[in-house]
């Protein structure tokens, strides 16, 4: 049974203040802790699991001895798990400061979210950005926190190989004055038939209100995807919009 400053400790871990004070997060579920131990660009402290989970992962376990195993019960899960159907295991890891690479950037394609706070669509975005080679991923301030634990499920393991920064958009087009920017408009001109040549910054913007004024403005291109002659929707969610662009500039 872990004690109840354990538990303190861990349960504080799902506000971003304390994620920040301690320099740790967690990660939950069978599927992305194993991914989590195939990577070293974050150190695992420690794995708490049922020991259903520990028997069965015997094996694979006894390849690392760098972190501390903890058997926790299904009551001491329920305690520290974010989610409302916890799922067997949860490691804790260290945070890591990353750092925005040119090379990288003027080689091919980097995403910017201006603002985007759902964590459900920002993983997405981040997954389906590894699917199609993109190797950074840079947050605005205003977007969801890079730790939150949604936000980790819904990259379903991509945050261990794409580089997710938080950077203004004053200080990255500073540092990317060379490079294009390119947005998604709903008064741009078709993707299907200006496609743009790499390498570029894409910007996707919030959910609500779209790519910022200032940002909107400073952009080199302003494409829309074309719709359908009968739709009547108004807009695509940001995640799927991400998507059809990445695949029209990626697969080119």
């Amino acid at each position: 049974m872990l004690s109840k400053n354990k538990i303190n400790h861990l349960t504080s871990l799902q506000n971003k203040k304390f994620r920040e004070q301690f320099c740790e997060f967690l990660i939950e579920g069978d599927k992305i802790v194993k991914e989590s131990l195939a990577q070293d660009k974050y150190r695992i402290i420690e794995i708490l699991a049922l020991p259903s989970w520990i028997n069965q992962n015997a094996a694979l376990l006894s390849l690392y001895n760098s972190f501390d195993i903890t058997i926790i019960s299904e009551k001491d899960l329920e305690r520290i798990s974010s989610f409302k159907s916890p799922n067997q295991v949860i490691a804790r890891l260290s945070l890591k400061e990353e750092y925005f690479d040119y090379k990288v950037a003027s080689a091919g394609l980097t995403v910017y979210l201006d603002g985007i706070q759902d964590p459900g669509n920002a993983g997405t975005i981040v997954r389906t950005a590894e699917w199609y080679g993109v190797k950074q991923v840079i947050f605005s301030p205003d977007s969801v926190d890079r730790y939150n634990s949604k936000f980790l499920q819904a990259c379903m393991g991509s945050q261990f190989r794409v580089s997710l920064l938080k950077i203004s958009f004053e200080e990255f087009k500073r540092n990317t004055l060379r490079i294009h920017w390119w947005g998604a408009s709903l008064t741009g001109i078709n993707l299907n038939e200006n496609i743009p040549d790499l390498p570029g910054i894409l910007v996707m913007g919030n959910e609500g209100s779209g790519i910022r004024p200032e940002i909107h403005a400073a952009l080199d291109i302003r494409f829309m995807i074309p719709k359908h002659e009968n739709a009547k929707t108004e807009s695509l969610n940001v995640a799927v919009a991400t998507g059809i662009i990445l695949d029209k500039i990626m697969t080119r």
